[in-house]
Parts: C-alpha cells; sequence; structure tokens
C-alpha cells in the first residue's frame, strides 16, 4: 500500500472516529428537553402539567439533563410536609384554649379565635367527609366542652366548630391543669377509638402562668363549685401558688402525651420566670408539656399567631403519616434504565420506588421532606423505528398512587435522540499497489442499507472474488471492505502418483521390491518402468521392520516418491512332543529270574523308536523274598525332552510240592524245645531290625527322663 492509499485510510479513520458513538454531548445526543405529562388517556403529550396536590404532598417534580450518547440523568423528586411514615385521612385533634381573665385586653381574644378558626379551615382539607374530628376545650379558673369530637371535614361540622370558637369568652383564672385533664379524657372517647396515636393531636394554648390546679375529692357528689371529669370529682385549689399549679398541669401532662402528640402554643408571655428560679412560661411549656421542644411555638401579641396554628395544621392534617408510599416509574418504548440504587429493582413495566431518607428543611415555621432518586436513561435511538427530531418520552407515566386511589403525577420530560453515524470504506487489499482509490461512504446513518462499490474491480492477472468481510445488508458500524483476488493461473504439469502398499513377510521369504508397484502420470500415463527404488532396508533372514523408497519422475521433471513399511516376522516352528514308555506292572514268582528291561519300549514323534535309551532309574525288586516293589523308567529325545514311568512288580511266595511218606522225616525229640532261638535277620529283614533298635532307644531316653524328674523332686 503506498503513500497516497496510506493517506486515503488516515483521512477515513479520522471521519470514521469523528463520526462513531462515543460520549460527545454536540454529536450523540440532540439535548432538546421539553415538558411534557402523560394524560388521562395514557398518552404522552408536550405541555405543563396542572394538578391539584393532595394535602401533606408540597410538590413533585421529574427532570432529565443530558449526557450525551443518548444517555439523559433523570431525577425524581418528591416534597412532602411531613415526614412519610404512615397514611391517613383521618386524624383527633384537640384545641386547649385558655380563656383566662389575661386574655381580654389587646384584642387576644379575637386574635386567637382568628388563629383558632384558621386552624379548622386547614384540618378540615378539601375533601369532604374524611375523618378529621375536632374537639374545643376552653379553660380559666374552670374548664369547658365547646366542641365534642365533630368531624370538619363536613359542612356542618366546620360550622359547629366557628360557633363553638366564637363562644369562648375571657374571664376568671388559669387553671391549666384542669384543661390537660379534659383534653386527655377525650381521647378516651368511643368515637374515636380506630384513630392512632401517631394521629392523635393536643393543642394546649395559653397566654400566662397557671394559677390553679386540680385535687382529687374525698366526696363523691359534687358540690357547687367542684368540677368533673369522666366522672371523677375534682376540687380546685391554689395552695402553692403558680409553682404547685405548673407541677400538676406537668405531672397531667404525661398522660395527655400517651394518649396523643401535644403541641404548646405561649402567646405574648413575658421573659421572666414564673416562680424565683422556674423557668419562663415558653420553656415550660416546652420542656414539661409538648411532646418535643420542636413540638412548641412562641408567639407574640397579635402577629403571628394565625401562623403558629397554621404551622401546626399542616404538621398534623398533611395526610402523610403511614407507610410503603411509593413512585412508580413506568416503562417507555426505546428507553432503558441504568444506575437504579440496589434497594429499586425494574422490571417490564418499570420500577417502583418508597419514600425513604428525606433530607429536612425549615422555611420560617414550615419544615419540608425532601426525597430525590437519580438514576439514567438511555434512548435507543439506533431502534429501526426510532424517529430522529421527535420527541420521545423519558419513561412512562410517573405517580404516587395515594391511599384513597387518586394518583399525584410527575412531569416527564422528553427528548430527541440522534442515531448514531458511521462510514463504510471500499479498499483493493493490496500492499504496494494501487489497484484502485479507496471508496468511502461518509456520515450514513445507522440501520440504512450499505451502499454499494460502483462497478466490478480489476486487477491485471487477478480475478476480483468478493469482499472481506462479507457486505452486510445494513450500516451497523465503521468498517472497510477489503477487495479479494485470485490470481489467473497457467496449467500446471501434474506430479505422478506411485502406487504401492505395505507388506508383510516371514523370515526365509523371497522380496522383490517392485512387485505390485506402479506409477502414472496425468499427462504421461502408464510410467511403471520408470519408478526407481531410492531405498531398501529389507533384510528377509532377520523378524524387523523395514523402509522401501521409491521415486519416478514424469517427462516434464515432476516428480513423486513414496516410502512403504515391510514387516519381517519371525518363522514359526513346530514344539518338539516329549516321549512314551510303554511297560506294564509284573508279577512273578519267588526265585525266578527278573529282567526289568524286558518287554518295555519307548517311542518318540520326532524321534520314533528310543527303546534302545530307556533307563532303568529306581529298581527294588527282591526275587528273593516275596512283596510289592518299584521299578521307575526315563527315556530323553534328542531334543532333550524326557518320560518317566513307575511299574509295580509283585514277587508271590512259591506254592509247596505235594508231599509223599519218602519225604516224611522221622520226629526226633527237641532237646532244646524250651531254649529261646536268636535268628539273625535276613538281609530283607534290616527294616524291622532298625525299627526296634529305634523304639528301645526312645523307651530308654525316656525312662531316663523320668529318673531324673524324681531325683530332682
Amino acid at each position: 500500500m503506498n503513500i497516497k492509499k496510506f493517506t486515503s485510510y488516515a483521512v477515513a479513520l479520522m471521519m470514521s472516529l469523528s463520526l462513531a458513538p462515543v460520549k460527545a454531548n454536540a454529536l450523540t445526543t440532540d439535548g432538546s428537553l421539553t415538558k411534557g405529562y402523560y394524560n388521562d388517556a395514557g398518552r404522552w403529550v408536550e405541555g405543563q402539567l396542572s394538578q391539584t396536590l393532595p394535602e401533606g404532598i408540597q410538590s413533585v417534580d421529574k427532570t432529565a439533563e443530558a449526557l450525551g450518547n443518548n444517555t439523559y440523568k433523570m431525577k425524581l423528586k418528591v416534597v412532602t410536609k411531613q415526614k412519610v411514615e404512615t397514611f391517613t385521612k383521618k386524624a383527633a385533634t384537640v384545641l386547649v384554649i385558655d380563656s383566662s381573665g389575661s386574655m381580654i385586653g389587646k384584642k387576644r381574644m379575637k386574635s386567637i379565635r382568628d388563629a383558632a378558626k384558621a386552624f379548622v379551615q386547614s384540618y378540615a382539607g378539601k375533601d369532604k367527609n374524611t375523618g378529621r374530628y375536632l374537639a374545643v376545650v376552653d379553660f380559666d379558673s374552670d374548664v369547658e366542652v365547646r366542641l365534642n369530637w365533630t368531624d370538619v371535614s363536613s359542612v356542618n361540622g366546620k360550622e359547629a366548630a366557628y360557633e363553638a370558637i366564637d363562644g369562648l369568652r375571657a374571664l376568671g383564672g388559669t387553671n391549666l391543669d384542669a384543661g390537660i385533664k379534659q383534653g386527655t379524657a377525650l381521647f378516651k372517647n368511643t368515637a374515636i377509638k380506630d384513630i392512632k396515636k401517631e394521629n392523635r393531636n393536643a393543642i394546649v394554648f395559653t397566654d400566662g402562668k397557671p394559677k390553679k390546679y386540680l385535687v382529687e375529692c374525698q366526696h363523691k357528689k359534687p358540690k357547687k363549685n367542684d368540677i368533673v371529669i369522666d366522672g371523677v370529682v375534682y376540687d380546685k385549689k391554689n395552695k402553692g401558688g403558680v409553682e404547685a399549679a405548673a407541677k400538676a398541669a406537668a405531672k397531667d401532662a404525661k398522660f395527655l402525651r400517651d394518649q396523643s402528640t401535644v403541641y404548646a402554643v405561649s402567646y405574648g408571655n413575658d421573659k421572666k420566670p414564673m416562680w424565683k428560679g422556674g423557668p419562663t412560661v415558653s420553656e415550660y411549656l416546652k420542656g414539661s408539656i409538648a411532646t418535643s421542644r420542636d413540638k412548641a411555638y412562641d408567639s407574640s401579641e397579635t402577629d403571628d399567631l394565625t401562623k403558629v396554628f397554621k404551622a401546626i395544621s399542616e404538621s398534623v392534617t398533611t395526610g402523610i403519616t403511614g407507610i410503603d408510599l411509593e413512585v412508580f416509574d413506568g416503562a417507555a418504548p426505546f428507553v432503558s434504565v441504568s444506575q437504579l440504587p440496589p434497594t429499586v429493582q425494574p422490571d417490564a413495566s418499570g420500577f417502583k420506588w418508597k419514600l425513604a431518607n428525606a433530607t429536612t428543611t425549615t422555611e420560617g415555621t414550615k419544615t419540608y421532606y425532601t426525597y430525590e432518586l437519580v438514576y439514567n436513561v438511555v434512548l435507543d435511538a439506533d431502534h429501526p423505528e426510532f424517529e430522529e427530531g421527535k420527541f420521545y418520552p423519558l419513561n412512562g407515566e410517573t405517580y404516587i398512587t395515594m391511599p384513597n386511589g387518586s394518583k399525584v403525577k410527575f412531569p416527564v420530560p422528553g427528548a430527541k435522540g440522534i442515531k448514531s453515524r458511521y462510514t463504510v470504506t471500499y479498499t483493493d487489499g493490496v500492499d504496494g499497489e494501487d489497484v484502485f482509490k479507496d471508496k468511502v461512504f461518509p456520515d450514513l446513518v445507522v440501520g440504512t442499507i450499505t451502499p454499494e462499490f460502483p462497478g466490478t474491480p480489476t486487477r491485471a492477472g487477478y480475478t476480483f472474488t468478493g469482499w472481506s468481510p462479507a457486505v452486510e445488508e445494513k450500516v451497523t458500524k465503521n468498517i472497510t471492505y477489503n477487495a479479494t483476488w485470485v490470481m489467473n493461473m497457467v496449467p500446471i504439469n501434474a506430479a505422478p502418483v506411485i502406487q504401492a502398499t505395505d507388506k508383510t513377510l516371514t523370515v526365509g521369504d523371497e522380496f522383490d521390491p517392485l512387485a505390485d508397484v506402479t506409477a502414472e502420470d496425468e499427462e504421461d500415463g502408464d510410467i511403471t518402468d520408470k519408478i526407481k527404488i531410492l531405498e531398501n532396508e529389507v533384510d528377509t533372514t532377520k523378524a524387523g521392520k523395514y523402509e522401501v523408497t521409491y521415486k519416478v519422475t514424469d517427462n516434464q521433471g515432476a516428480t513423486c516418491t513414496k516410502t512403504i513399511a515391510v514387516t519381517v516376522n519371525p518363522k514359526m516352528e513346530v514344539l518338539n512332543e516329549a516321549p512314551t514308555i510303554d511297560a506294564a506292572d509284573k508279577t512273578i514268582t519267588v526265585g525266578d529270574t527278573f529282567d526289568p528291561k524286558a518287554g518295555v519300549t519307548a517311542k518318540d514323534a520326532e524321534d520314533g523308536d528310543l527303546t534302545n535309551k530307556i533307563e532303568v532309574v529306581k529298581n527294588t525288586v527282591d526275587t528273593k523274598k516275596a512283596g510289592e516293589y518299584e521299578v521307575t523308567y526315563k527315556v530323553i529325545d534328542s531334543d532333550g525332552a524326557t518320560c518317566t514311568k513307575t511299574i509295580k512288580v509283585t514277587v508271590k511266595e512259591k506254592a509247596p510240592a505235594p508231599s509223599t511218606d519218602k519225604d516224611k522225616t522221622p520226629t526226633t525229640p527237641n532237646k532244646d524245645k524250651d531254649k529261646t532261638t536268636t535268628v539273625a535277620p535276613k538281609t530283607g529283614d534290616t527294616t524291622s531290625v532298625n525299627t526296634i533298635i529305634a523304639l528301645l532307644a526312645v523307651s530308654g531316653i525316656a525312662l531316663l527322663a523320668l529318673l531324673k524328674r524324681k531325683k530332682v523332686s
């Protein structure tokens, strides 16, 4: 490949790199974003989402940020007015309001009436008959239930609450203890028994120091000035002054906190201690009455009392106080999700995100809780059905399902994806030769038909056979197709072929190395007569493996060689058979002559008659004495094979001859009749004598051993 061709390659490479899908916003992401939402028909439309948020939900939002490569950083954001724990529509709240004589001046009573009504308005909510129960208790020297549990989310209930609040009048002393006791007693009412503690609230309002407190009476029937709460008769006491009254109220406030979340409002109090060494009214309410210090508020004379009550209302009436509040983010065509936290698991329909781990912010007297989820989505712009220039929603419909079944929708932004661009290059595929100029097709949209090379490439002395790799139907990536060639060849003389096979011989066989060996040539035909033996190692006198190499050359000088293997096996020999002896048992009489070889013969399969080679290796026959004897024979053939055989020879007593008178000998008295005669044993009795001697020796040894034992003992 020449310099010119190299330069064209470099240019093509740079173009392909510039058009390759890399993370570059300008090239791989349109960057256009639009606001949109899903309508009631479930179709995504461009525009601004407009909806009324339920109480407790401050805002919801879904935003997108282009990262390049058709990738967008998504953020789901939910802001609530109370920390999400459970969701309920029902609540029970009692207003415990100080209506003592100190509330008369400076429009104090009007201020508390306005603030209380504002609370009712907010607390009642926008939905009807949702179970927002309210009770109103006012206390001075005495205590009175102005409004028992009433659902102020109903029209009549709200009017009843307004009427009760308008009936508040300033009079008498400050019996905070009585108000707290009465508020606690109201939570025992069966009307609100199914409302959980976390949805029960008490708002204790006072503008001054407590002066009186309650003591349970010894008498059971109430007298003129007694107070009856929940069937218990109490007497009003002021013994001990403010300190005693404050401690009594603080003690009873524990029971109120057991029943509800207690908010406290200090209205227009000075900064002086309630008693010497004691707290201010504000600190007293924060430390002894309210559930926690963040549930206690301070208000000036008139300016912000209503704001305080609205802040408390937002805290107790958000409608969000339960578990399992979650966001559903649906799937959408051409969109894939990634970078979700492990706790969020997507499926084919989308994913669910449970609100948790809020970030808390405070704006004035209001506290907000923010929940965020960040993840990525990718537009599959290279999908065949994807259209450039068109906005697509970044995920499907997104919403929170409220317990009443209503949906809080999120805006769903849309984006334009950009399809990948690639370069297709055709080259001659030849180094060092410029067959044709590279054909480059840049800026091809993925999925389009691959452009064809114009015409058919030609090259002197070669035939074009196609492209490597094979040309794909559609553009899917940057790719270079190289032309492939086959040289135009003249006919070539074919080499001859030798036909020869391996052989197996036996030691001693004749071997002709050219036997059954032939040679043929495509052009010359049979050229067997031209076969030459290059090597022949065969030795038929010795067993082994040998090689024979042949060579043949045709008229054009093409050659062929071939080597065969010749195996020479050892010659197989017949095994030598052992000879046999023919001899039978014999019976003779005492005194007969005995020839051990008489009638005994031997023969061998290879050597024939071997009778003359018979040996007597054992002969115990005694013809003088009757008995059974043995004779053993042995014969060996010319190859060393032997045979032995033993026969039995029986020697019988000779039969007595018939007796005659002349043979009778006169009987002579034996003078030695009583004498013992010792007869020397015959040669044949040696065994018996030896046996007797052995027995005598053993007996002697035994006797000696017995004598030694007795001696020892």
